[in-house]
Formats: structure tokens, sequence, C-alpha cells
């Protein structure tokens, strides 16, 4: 059995450093990854902007090459007006994507509170790692289990299926007719179509639209592959200009970015995202 010891940069959401031991369980095999998050390994077993106006674009293609017709064209830019606006901290400092469904909820008027959606409805689950006979790093499907505790900063993320769940789940107990619908793989442009409509949408970026650190990650047992990292972060698309998209931050706020950063930090995460409908 070997051991090393890393020291990584400190996560930056919680300020904490990132160092922690890592261990070898197969024989000729060193775990070189790290958890995105400090204390990971330890558990492996404001004001609303107001409306902007906009011009109406011709009809035409999308990206996808649909025809949109002049009653489906995009306008040139869109802002939701009277977005709620939660923040994770600090009593969920690794919650940004069940805040960020929060704030889903609460625009459509209903009630939820992300501590009580963090504690019933989010589907949790330790890491479970292990290697098969491969030689394999296998653990739970963070896409639809939150890995860790978003309570704490032995939390990870969990992907876009694990919110449908919370989200599914919560809308059935307060009988509601809306149901989260699972975006992934939408073009930016269709996600600005919905916005456009007075539809927010979550997606998956990183903190400040940043570069991703280098991600990590390991199998599912159905031998698909599942990865991470320690900028990761989720928010929700509120409104777009043809160079700016604006963003309901749970760790920021409002923050308006680069468009163009936005789409290729959005593609980076596997043009993710979820909408209420």
């Amino acid at each position: 059995m070997k051991y090393r010891f890393y020291r990584l940069p400190d996560d930056p959401r919680t300020g904490r450093g990132l160092s922690f031991l890592l261990v070898l369980i197969l024989t000729g095999f060193i775990l070189t990854g790290s958890m995105p998050r400090p204390a990971a390994v330890a558990a492996l077993t404001g004001q609303n902007a107001p409306t902007m106006g906009y011009l109406a674009e011709e009809g035409g293609e999308t990206e996808s090459g649909q025809d949109t017709g002049q009653e489906n064209s995009l306008p040139a830019q869109y802002q939701i007006s009277g977005f709620p606006m939660i923040y994770q901290n600090p009593e969920l400092p690794m919650g940004c994507e069940i805040t960020a469904l929060t704030m889903l909820l609460n625009y459509e008027g209903l009630p939820a509170d992300k501590l009580i959606m963090a504690t019933r409805y989010l589907p949790v689950a330790a890491p479970g790692l292990y290697y098969g006979e491969d030689g394999r790093l296998y653990g739970v499907d963070m896409n639809r289990y939150f890995i860790g505790s978003p309570f704490d900063d032995t939390g990870l993320i969990c992907g876009t299926p694990a919110i449908v769940t919370a989200a599914d789940s919560y809308l059935q107990d307060e009988d509601s007719a809306l149901r989260a619908v699972d975006l992934t793989g939408s073009t930016p442009e269709e996600l600005y179509h919905r916005v456009s409509q007075n539809q927010p949408v979550a997606v998956w970026v990183t903190l400040d639209m940043g570069d991703r650190y280098g991600t990590h990650g390991w199998y599912t047992e159905d031998g698909d592959y599942v990865e991470w990292d320690a900028n990761d972060h989720c928010m929700v698309l509120t409104g777009y200009t043809e160079s700016t998209v604006t963003m309901a931050d749970p760790m920021e706020g409002e923050v308006a970015y680069d468009r163009a950063r936005f789409e290729a930090v959005y593609a980076s995460r596997g043009s993710q995202s979820v909408a209420l409908e």
C-alpha cells in the first residue's frame, strides 16, 4: 500500500486548502485525482433589472437548422424581470445546483425553500469509490445524485438528472402541473429563445465563467464516465444581449458575462441545462 500527499490550489468557493491524502488500494496504482472540494476524500466511504426592449429579427433557420418562421424569431435582446435572487451561502456552500432550482421554483410562484429542497428533495449519495478488476475507478453516478453534502465542504456536484428528480418530486407534492425538463444538448440560441419567452434556465457553467482547472472522475456501474472539477458551478440564465448574458449566480447575485465566453463554458460543461414548463 502506498500513499502520496498532494497540495492543490485553494477552493475558490471556501478559500480553504485542498490538501489531502490519497490512498492507493490496488497494487501498482496510485490515485492521482483530486476531489473538487476540500474534504471530499474524507467522505469517500438583489435588485431586478428592468425588462429591456428588443427588435425582432427576420425569421430563418436556427443553429440546429430548423426553420423558426417570423413568429419564432429570436429578439436581439431580452431580460426577464422580477426574477427572485437566492444565495446559496452561508447554509449551502456547495449547493449551487439546488439553489438555482429553488430560484426557478420561486419564479413560478411556488414557496420552495433552498434548505428543504436540499434536505428533502435532492437525491444525495456518498461517492462509493472502488477499483474494479479492470483497474478502473468506479463510483456513484454523479449525474443522478449529488455526491457528498451540499451543506459542507464534503460536497461535490450533481448533474441535470438529479435536479430534475428534485424538481419533479417537489412539484408533485405541491400538486403543480409544472414539470422539469432536461434541456441538455440545447444550443445557446435555444436557451435564449426560452428566456425571450420569460422562461429562465438553470445552466451548468463555472465560477466567474473561468476555465476548468482540470477534470477528474470515475466510471459508473453502467460503464459511463462521470467527471467534476473544482471550478464547476450552476447559475440561472435570465437575459441576454448581442454581446452579454445575465445570470442569477447563487454565489455572486445578478451578474453580466460576455456572451461568447458563456457559450464556450456552457459547451465545456456538456451543454447541461434545466427549465420548468
